[in-house]
């Protein structure tokens, strides 16, 4: 058990990186740079050790990389 992670990161993380892709279409780029953020921040700190991926789900190196381009994008 790691202190650092919340319950339910995935399910933010999922539903920021939802949100941040509407705010993008919607031209609101500082909004979803921000939650793109969280989200990157969310992958790569909530493993057992600091800057480790999240070890509990195994799309969590294709969900970063894929936040990150898109970060790179905004």
């Amino acid at each position: 058990s790691n202190p650092s992670r919340l319950p339910g990161s995935i399910e933010v993380a999922n539903t920021l990186g939802a949100l941040s892709s509407l705010y993008t279409k919607q031209g609101r780029y500082a909004d979803a740079e921000r939650l793109l953020r969280r989200v990157v921040q969310i992958y790569q700190g909530s493993g057992s050790n600091p800057g480790d991926l999240l070890n509990y789900t195994p799309d969590a190196a294709r969900i970063l990389a894929e936040s990150q381009r898109s970060l790179g994008q905004i």
